[in-house]
């Protein structure tokens, strides 16, 4: 019963701890990432004329649209250079983006009076370009190759160069923090000399949970040459990847209950054989064969429910634990969270107790009826 209740507390934890780094990474990508992207199936831009626009705003679930323009671009500040990832965004990603909170130092806007253009970008370009945000001499200075197919006697004329200051700098990520430069949309355009054209469109919906059904409707609306994607969608091989561990794990954690459930097979043999004389005075008593298996079923079983029912028990009480003090932490590294996070579900919960009473009901099935030909042997005995 112990070993059940073991193997049973660590599936239940680790799998709720899959659960909450699953969680935490959504919570970190819902700041950044929109409920549905529309993109082109071919090339990297395409006219809004090509969409139907006040259908898709008009949608009922849909709150925003945000127009984007985004492409990489080399980025320079004094004697230091990187390539980063050039966001252009419209006013209305703007009012409703979640990066706000995410702000380490200065302010989330894109101009003021004394500056038409201002960029946001992340902390790990500022730490590698080494930028100073209240420099107001040292502008970012972003470079973007221009048309391949014209012949440039100074390598510097083949690139488009514009100036921008920082007004803010955000922490969300890293693959965010570490490449992307947010700058108004109009200034993105012209820096990619592309006025006509954006990259893709961002919805934002009133409720996450009407994403599925706001997608189907879109997807009629649009033409076959757009495709739409959710937030699983847009990151299909980070979250695959963690389901396929968390099922990886589950595996393993179910192997070492299969090898506990041994204990409770080999148990039960020997109690057959130890209560030999009482099957015989229970059958004399005239129960049948089939009831005196059913004994040693239940009896099996009953170690398996004990067993299993404590270990969910103290799964229960270890998470809940985790979650409010964070027993265990990471180490000592620098994260965004120093403890292991832990998000329960009870889907989980009842996968796991399904799954350890079906081995344990296994375990129990050759024993039962090892008492059964006993009692049988008995009856031909009379006979």
């Amino acid at each position: 019963m112990v070993g059940i209740a073991i193997g049973t507390m660590a599936l239940v934890v680790v799998l709720s701890v899959f659960n909450g780094f699953k969680g935490l990474i959504h919570s970190l990508y819902v700041s950044f990432d929109p409920d549905l992207l529309i993109t082109a199936k071919e090339g990297k831009r395409f006219s809004i004329t090509e969409l139907d626009w006040n259908k898709i705003v008009l949608m009922p679930g849909v709150k925003n649209l945000s127009k984007i323009s985004e492409d990489n671009a080399l980025a320079k500040y004094g004697e230091k250079q990187m390539v980063v990832r050039i966001k252009g965004v419209d006013e209305s990603f703007a009012k409703n983006s979640g990066i706000k909170d995410h702000i380490l130092t200065g302010n989330f806007q894109f101009n003021d009076s004394n500056y038409p253009n201002l960029s946001v970008i992340g902390q790990g370009v500022q730490s590698t370009l080494g930028i100073n945000l209240y420099d107001e001499l040292t502008p970012l200075n972003l470079w973007y190759p221009g048309e391949l197919k014209k012949v440039h006697i100074n390598p510097e004329n083949a690139f488009t160069r514009k100036n921008i200051f920082v007004s803010g700098i955000f922490s969300l990520e890293k693959h965010y923090d570490d490449q992307y430069v947010l700058v108004p949309l109009s200034f993105a355009q012209e820096l990619f000399s592309d006025t006509q054209r954006i990259s893709s469109l961002e919805v934002t919906l009133i409720n996450e949970s009407y994403a599925q059904t706001v997608k189907k409707q879109i997807q009629q609306i649009i033409r076959e040459k757009f495709k739409i994607e959710d937030r699983f969608e847009q990151h299909k091989s980070l979250f695959t990847i963690l389901n396929i561990e968390k099922f990886a794990i589950f595996l393993i954690l179910t192997l070492i209950i299969l090898i506990a459930s041994f204990n409770i097979y080999s148990s039960l043999l020997m109690l057959v054989m130890d209560k030999k004389k009482d099957i015989a005075i229970l059958f004399a008593l005239g129960l049948d064969p089939k009831n005196i298996s059913r004994i040693f079923t239940w009896n099996g079983m009953m170690i398996c429910l004990s067993g299993a029912f404590s270990g969910l028990v103290l799964g229960f009480l270890f998470c809940l634990l985790q979650k409010e003090y964070g027993l265990i932490s990471l180490g000592d590294i620098s994260l965004i969270v120093s403890t292991y996070p832990v998000e329960m579900a009870w889907l989980d919960f009842a996968t796991v107790f399904i799954v350890v009473a079906g081995i344990t009901f296994l375990a129990s099935i050759y024993p039962a009826g090892k008492a059964g030909e006993m009692a049988r042997d008995f009856r031909m005995a009379d006979n």
